[in-house]
Protein backbone atom coordinates (compact mmCIF):
# COMPACT_ATOMS: atom_id res chain seq x y z
CA UNK A 1 0.00 0.00 0.00
CA UNK A 2 2.71 2.70 0.71
CA UNK A 3 4.69 1.16 -2.44
CA UNK A 4 1.59 2.51 -4.23
CA UNK A 5 1.52 5.51 -2.30
CA UNK A 6 4.87 6.70 -2.97
CA UNK A 7 4.03 5.94 -6.61
CA UNK A 8 0.81 7.98 -6.74
CA UNK A 9 2.98 10.69 -5.16
CA UNK A 10 6.16 10.90 -7.26
CA UNK A 11 3.35 11.22 -10.14
CA UNK A 12 1.76 14.27 -8.67
CA UNK A 13 5.24 15.77 -8.32
CA UNK A 14 5.88 15.38 -12.50
CA UNK A 15 2.12 16.76 -12.36
CA UNK A 16 3.02 19.84 -10.92
CA UNK A 17 6.19 20.81 -12.51
CA UNK A 18 4.37 20.34 -15.85
CA UNK A 19 1.47 22.55 -14.35
CA UNK A 20 3.75 25.08 -12.74
CA UNK A 21 3.70 25.99 -9.30
CA UNK A 22 0.80 27.17 -7.64
CA UNK A 23 -2.92 26.45 -8.22
CA UNK A 24 -5.33 28.35 -10.33
CA UNK A 25 -6.91 31.26 -7.37
CA UNK A 26 -10.76 30.31 -9.01
CA UNK A 27 -10.07 26.12 -7.63
CA UNK A 28 -7.79 26.86 -4.49
CA UNK A 29 -10.80 27.09 -2.39
CA UNK A 30 -12.40 23.95 -3.97
CA UNK A 31 -8.93 22.57 -4.02
CA UNK A 32 -8.75 23.28 0.14
CA UNK A 33 -12.73 22.15 0.55
CA UNK A 34 -11.44 18.62 -0.95
CA UNK A 35 -8.15 18.22 0.57
CA UNK A 36 -10.00 18.89 4.11
CA UNK A 37 -12.67 16.48 3.40
CA UNK A 38 -10.49 13.85 1.92
CA UNK A 39 -7.84 13.54 5.07
CA UNK A 40 -11.12 13.67 7.48
CA UNK A 41 -12.60 10.61 5.40
CA UNK A 42 -9.50 9.01 5.97
CA UNK A 43 -6.95 9.59 2.71
CA UNK A 44 -8.13 6.80 0.59
CA UNK A 45 -5.66 5.58 -1.81
CA UNK A 46 -7.39 7.16 -4.58
CA UNK A 47 -7.37 10.59 -3.19
CA UNK A 48 -3.20 10.44 -2.91
CA UNK A 49 -3.05 12.08 -6.23
CA UNK A 50 -4.81 15.56 -5.32
CA UNK A 51 -3.71 15.26 -1.82
CA UNK A 52 -0.37 15.64 -3.01
CA UNK A 53 -0.15 18.40 -5.37
CA UNK A 54 -2.43 20.33 -2.46
CA UNK A 55 0.55 19.26 -0.09
CA UNK A 56 3.27 20.73 -2.55
CA UNK A 57 1.00 23.72 -2.89
CA UNK A 58 -0.87 24.64 0.16
CA UNK A 59 1.77 23.08 2.61
CA UNK A 60 1.13 25.93 5.27
CA UNK A 61 -2.52 24.32 5.22
CA UNK A 62 -2.16 21.08 4.60
CA UNK A 63 0.75 20.33 7.16
CA UNK A 64 -1.16 21.41 10.10
CA UNK A 65 -4.31 19.43 9.16
CA UNK A 66 -2.24 16.39 8.37
CA UNK A 67 -0.54 16.62 11.65
CA UNK A 68 -3.72 17.16 13.78
CA UNK A 69 -5.44 14.50 12.32
CA UNK A 70 -2.50 12.11 12.84
CA UNK A 71 -1.89 13.36 16.71
CA UNK A 72 -5.61 12.69 17.14
CA UNK A 73 -5.90 9.13 15.91
CA UNK A 74 -2.48 7.95 17.30
CA UNK A 75 -4.49 5.74 20.24
CA UNK A 76 -6.25 4.31 17.26
CA UNK A 77 -5.22 0.46 16.02
CA UNK A 78 -8.27 1.29 13.01
CA UNK A 79 -6.11 4.15 12.15
CA UNK A 80 -2.72 2.62 10.77
CA UNK A 81 -3.37 2.86 7.46
CA UNK A 82 -4.66 6.95 7.34
CA UNK A 83 -1.59 7.56 10.18
CA UNK A 84 0.65 5.82 7.30
CA UNK A 85 -0.76 8.12 4.53
CA UNK A 86 -0.91 10.94 6.11
CA UNK A 87 2.61 10.85 7.26
CA UNK A 88 3.88 10.36 4.10
CA UNK A 89 2.29 13.28 2.54
CA UNK A 90 4.14 15.50 5.17
CA UNK A 91 7.50 14.04 4.64
CA UNK A 92 6.98 14.09 1.11
CA UNK A 93 6.10 18.47 1.45
CA UNK A 94 10.24 18.63 2.14
CA UNK A 95 10.44 21.15 3.54
CA UNK A 96 11.43 23.24 6.81
CA UNK A 97 7.62 23.12 8.24
CA UNK A 98 7.25 19.65 6.89
CA UNK A 99 10.46 18.82 9.19
CA UNK A 100 8.48 20.39 12.28
CA UNK A 101 5.85 18.53 11.79
CA UNK A 102 8.03 15.15 11.68
CA UNK A 103 10.11 16.62 14.93
CA UNK A 104 6.95 16.96 16.59
CA UNK A 105 5.79 13.47 16.23
CA UNK A 106 9.24 12.14 16.96
CA UNK A 107 8.63 13.86 19.91
CA UNK A 108 5.80 11.75 20.95
CA UNK A 109 7.25 8.15 19.43
CA UNK A 110 10.62 8.52 17.88
CA UNK A 111 10.69 4.88 17.18
CA UNK A 112 7.53 4.66 15.19
CA UNK A 113 7.98 8.10 13.40
CA UNK A 114 12.01 8.51 12.94
CA UNK A 115 12.19 7.20 9.45
CA UNK A 116 10.23 10.04 8.36
CA UNK A 117 12.92 11.97 8.93
CA UNK A 118 15.36 10.15 5.76
CA UNK A 119 11.91 10.45 3.84
CA UNK A 120 11.78 13.52 4.23
CA UNK A 121 15.38 14.35 3.05
CA UNK A 122 14.92 11.90 0.20
CA UNK A 123 11.84 13.35 -1.03
CA UNK A 124 13.95 17.06 -0.66
CA UNK A 125 16.62 15.42 -2.98
CA UNK A 126 14.32 15.93 -5.60
CA UNK A 127 14.28 19.52 -5.21
CA UNK A 128 17.87 20.20 -4.74
CA UNK A 129 17.29 21.11 -0.56
CA UNK A 130 18.55 18.09 1.18
CA UNK A 131 20.81 19.40 2.76
CA UNK A 132 19.56 22.83 3.82
CA UNK A 133 16.70 21.05 5.06
CA UNK A 134 19.08 18.79 6.78
CA UNK A 135 20.80 22.40 8.67
CA UNK A 136 17.45 23.70 9.38
CA UNK A 137 16.62 19.95 11.46
CA UNK A 138 19.72 20.69 13.23
CA UNK A 139 19.50 23.75 14.35
CA UNK A 140 15.89 23.95 14.96
CA UNK A 141 15.20 20.30 16.92
CA UNK A 142 18.14 19.00 18.98
CA UNK A 143 16.38 15.52 19.04
CA UNK A 144 16.83 14.75 15.74
CA UNK A 145 20.34 15.77 15.04
CA UNK A 146 21.88 12.03 15.51
CA UNK A 147 19.09 11.23 13.24
CA UNK A 148 20.24 13.76 10.70
CA UNK A 149 23.63 13.14 11.50
CA UNK A 150 23.31 9.16 10.32
CA UNK A 151 21.29 10.34 7.45
CA UNK A 152 23.64 13.17 5.83
CA UNK A 153 26.70 10.26 6.61
CA UNK A 154 24.94 7.93 4.26
CA UNK A 155 23.47 10.03 1.98
CA UNK A 156 27.41 10.71 1.38
CA UNK A 157 27.89 7.27 0.40
CA UNK A 158 26.80 8.60 -3.33
CA UNK A 159 29.78 10.53 -5.40
CA UNK A 160 26.90 13.36 -6.30
CA UNK A 161 26.40 14.11 -2.93
CA UNK A 162 29.60 15.60 -2.19
CA UNK A 163 29.07 18.67 -4.52
CA UNK A 164 25.32 18.71 -3.41
CA UNK A 165 26.27 19.39 0.17
CA UNK A 166 29.68 21.54 -1.26
CA UNK A 167 26.98 24.23 -2.78
CA UNK A 168 24.99 24.20 0.62
CA UNK A 169 27.79 24.99 2.30
CA UNK A 170 28.99 27.89 -0.40
CA UNK A 171 25.43 29.24 -0.23
CA UNK A 172 25.30 29.26 3.59
CA UNK A 173 28.98 31.00 2.99
CA UNK A 174 27.66 33.43 1.07
CA UNK A 175 25.46 34.95 3.50
CA UNK A 176 27.54 35.08 6.23
CA UNK A 177 28.05 31.91 8.07
CA UNK A 178 31.52 30.74 7.73
CA UNK A 179 32.74 27.14 7.28
CA UNK A 180 33.88 26.00 9.92
CA UNK A 181 35.29 22.75 11.57
CA UNK A 182 32.86 22.65 14.00
CA UNK A 183 30.07 22.68 11.09
CA UNK A 184 27.41 20.43 12.42
CA UNK A 185 26.86 18.53 9.87
CA UNK A 186 30.76 18.14 8.88
CA UNK A 187 32.21 17.83 11.93
CA UNK A 188 30.94 14.58 12.90
CA UNK A 189 31.94 12.70 9.46
CA UNK A 190 34.83 10.38 8.68
CA UNK A 191 38.15 12.66 7.90
CA UNK A 192 37.94 10.93 4.64
CA UNK A 193 34.62 12.45 3.91
CA UNK A 194 35.22 15.98 5.34
CA UNK A 195 38.36 15.93 2.73
CA UNK A 196 36.57 14.87 0.45
CA UNK A 197 33.84 17.70 0.81
CA UNK A 198 36.52 20.32 1.59
CA UNK A 199 37.64 20.11 -2.41
CA UNK A 200 33.99 19.97 -3.53
CA UNK A 201 33.66 23.41 -1.37
CA UNK A 202 36.92 24.74 -3.19
CA UNK A 203 35.69 23.71 -6.78
CA UNK A 204 32.12 25.27 -5.95
CA UNK A 205 33.82 28.32 -5.19
CA UNK A 206 36.07 28.45 -7.69
CA UNK A 207 32.99 28.20 -9.88
CA UNK A 208 31.12 31.08 -8.37
CA UNK A 209 34.03 33.16 -8.81
CA UNK A 210 34.19 32.33 -12.81
CA UNK A 211 30.58 32.95 -13.00
CA UNK A 212 31.19 36.63 -11.53
CA UNK A 213 34.28 37.36 -13.74
CA UNK A 214 36.33 37.38 -10.37
CA UNK A 215 40.27 36.03 -10.19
Amino acid sequence: MLMRLSVILVLGLQALAAQGSKLPADVAQDAEAEFKSAVRGGLRPSEAYSASVFVLNHEEIAIPLLLQEVRAKLGDKGAVEFITRATELIAYAASDRGMDAVADLCSLDEKRFSPLVGRLLDHAINREREYEIAYYAFENHPNLREIVGRWVEESLSFSQADLALAKELVKRENSGLAVLEDDPLLSPLPVVAKERIKAAVEKVRTEDRRRKGQP
